[in-house]
């Protein structure tokens, strides 16, 4: 998964290394609808270096599986709460 950050300032200046943002194990709610359709993943690989010069962090879907092709977007949502505590 690669992050868009043309379309959010705030996530330029986003200190990668210290923050509690797209933690390995976090659950996310991803859509390509405007959210009609949700599909949920967790983060399985999140390098604060990758995070902050590429932009890229590894997924893990939960169930259905959108289908998409390499160029596809995606509005993500992160959930508040650490999710793996809860499996």
């Amino acid at each position: 998964m690669r992050l868009d950050y043309a379309h959010s300032q705030k996530l330029q200046r986003v200190n990668w290394a210290k923050s509690k943002r797209l933690l390995n194990q976090s659950l996310i709610l991803l859509s390509n609808d405007k959210f009609k359709s949700i599909y949920l993943a967790t983060i399985c690989r999140q390098a604060p270096e990758e995070l902050r010069t590429e932009g890229t962090f590894g997924i893990a879907w939960e169930g259905k599986r959108p289908e998409f092709s390499s160029g596809s977007y995606f509005d993500i949502l992160e959930c508040d709460v650490y999710f793996e505590t809860y499996r």
